[in-house]
């Protein structure tokens, strides 16, 4: 069976992070949005999402599949109790992959 990835920690430029890439404004918008879709859907983490076929060490390996961004995992999901049933399922069938944190 396939496992549901979580990534193992905040990437640097991560939207939870202090180094986020989007504006304040946007981020609450995307906020509310989160909180008032809940069981619907989580943030995918950008940097596997995008892959470079010119720029192999830019983004994921084009085998994985994407990933639950991991601040929006510990600040959503974790702090906030916004339920998401893919990941709920996912932690009931053990196949709720939270990989490594080095």
């Amino acid at each position: 069976m396939k496992r549901l990835r979580v990534m193992p920690e905040k990437c640097s430029s991560c939207i939870f992070g202090p180094n986020s890439p989007i504006r304040p404004g946007r981020f609450e918008d995307l906020r509310e949005q989160w909180e008032r879709k809940a069981n619907e859907t989580y943030q995918v983490c950008h940097q596997t999402s995008v892959w470079d076929p010119d720029d192999p060490e830019d983004g994921p390996d084009p085998e994985d599949d994407p990933a639950v961004c991991r601040g929006w995992y510990d600040e959503m999901y974790l702090k906030r109790g916004v339920p998401v049933a893919i990941i709920q399922i996912a932690e009931r069938l053990g196949l709720l992959d939270l990989g490594e944190t080095s």
